[in-house]
């Protein structure tokens, strides 16, 4: 039994909001991408990418400063239905990102495959996690670690139909995303005051565009 090797690569990203309160702040925002069965004994394969993004932006990774270990997303061998799920998230965390990802990887996973680009600001660190059931949502260090998915997508793939091609999947906002404002006037007052929460997006918001490059080998 043979299926098909596919590799899935980062031709774009669009997005509208990147999760924070103040527009001029830079997001510590994760790309994550879980590829369900891809094939027998194989339940789960992720790549975490991450990514520091500003409000209302895009990335055009074929330009010539993104090499391969940038775009690259999965090189896999697909065995009949499988589905690839994306996730756009933005993450708050008092250890910084890099640190909060090398935290959860180290305790977790004996063997990573690490790619860390540093002179590359919007894709810093490429990690596929083989054969490990693994979430965005568990990738919280301390209860202080707060993770905001400001965009999803699914894509169903069957190996039969996978061939050369673009995908193109729409980020779409799973549930209504709001943040604690602690500058808000009335909490820098002493003796107390309001924390106000501020409706970021809502569920349904569509929030940007990825498109992927697929190849079959």
């Amino acid at each position: 039994m043979s299926g098909k090797i596919v590799e899935i690569s980062l031709k774009s990203l669009t997005w509208v909001e990147n999760g924070e309160i103040d527009e001029r702040k830079i997001g510590n925002n994760i790309l994550t991408f879980d590829l369900i069965y891809p094939s027998p004994g194989k339940a789960d394969i992720t790549t975490i990418k991450k990514l520091k993004l500003e409000d209302k932006g895009s990335i055009n990774f074929k330009k010539g400063e993104y090499t391969f270990y940038d775009r690259i997303v999965f090189k896999e061998e697909i065995y009949g239905e499988s589905a690839l799920v994306v996730k756009l998230t933005d993450v708050q965390t008092r250890s910084g990102i890099s640190k909060f990802i090398a935290a959860i990887l180290k305790g977790l996973y004996k063997t990573i495959w690490g790619i860390f680009t540093g002179s590359i600001d919007n894709v810093v660190i490429g990690l596929p996690l083989n054969e490990i059931t693994t979430r965005i949502e568990d990738l919280k260090e301390s209860p202080d670690d707060k993770i905001y998915i400001i965009g999803e997508a699914l894509k169903e793939i069957v190996e039969k139909d996978l061939k050369d091609e673009t995908w193109k999947m729409d980020l779409e906002v799973p549930e209504d995303v709001y943040r604690k404002d602690y500058t808000h006037p009335d909490y820098r007052k002493i003796g107390g005051g309001t924390i106000t929460s501020v409706p970021i997006l809502k569920k349904g918001d569509k929030n940007g565009k990825l498109v992927l490059n697929v190849k079959v080998l």
